[in-house]
């Protein structure tokens, strides 16, 4: 009996939830308070993203380690979740951290977003904020932090793709390093697919190589 309580106590609690969250969205004028997938008001007062960012460096600095000198703030790619807020039917604003890799190592930003929206679900994104990434400092010096910037501006289709360009700078080795980057932006059941052919992929290198080394 007590079980049978809690249950039903937890189905009300649920339902006055959803009718609270519902009766929000229709006093804001949108349809949904919160979407899964991007998607402009009214449909949506917000909506969470889930992107797969990859980028390729174009021009830039060098930086010489304790074995050579070669191009500082190499490519990347990252993940990237984070919250939008529709303030109008063409603007939304929100926030996401990005988490990822280069050559270097790791990589990690929280970057501040905002997404215009134009007809038919075609958007422009621009993207800033503080900047951590890993450098190789060659022999036995190991890997260490740098800190710096990142930012980026793209182009595209929403729940779809873009196409970015962006710059990243930070400290590394007692001077300022800078690298230009264009790249690709996949998101909601995009960035999914390519996470999961990512996976794949990787487990079939896995499995190759450790089979190669068998005797």
């Amino acid at each position: 009996m007590a079980s049978r309580r809690l249950a039903a106590k937890g189905a009300a609690l649920a339902l006055i939830l959803t009718l609270a969250a519902n009766a929000r969205a229709q006093s804001a004028g949108v349809e949904h308070a919160t979407c899964r997938d991007p998607h402009p008001a009214p449909l949506c007062g917000g909506y969470f993203l889930f992107e797969y960012n990859a980028a390729a460096r174009i021009a830039g600095t060098q930086v010489t380690d304790a074995i050579k000198t070669r191009d500082a703030l190499p490519s990347w790619f990252t993940w990237d979740v984070g919250w939008m807020k529709n303030r109008s039917p063409s603007r939304s604003l929100g926030a996401s951290v990005a988490i990822g890799a280069s050559y270097d190592g790791t990589r990690i930003a929280l970057l501040a977003r905002h997404r215009s929206w134009l007809s038919h679900d075609m958007v422009v994104d621009a993207s800033a904020g503080p900047l951590m990434a890993m450098i190789q400092n060659g022999g036995q010096e190991g890997m260490t932090s740098s800190y710096g910037a990142t930012a980026a501006a793209g182009f595209g289709r929403a729940r779809l793709g873009l196409l970015t360009v962006g710059m990243d700078v930070a400290r590394q080795r007692g001077a300022m390093q800078l690298a230009t980057h264009v790249g690709v932006r996949t998101e909601s059941r995009g960035a999914a697919l390519v996470s999961v052919v990512a996976a794949v992929g990787g487990l079939i290198v896995m499995a190759a190589l450790g089979s190669g080394s068998g005797y």
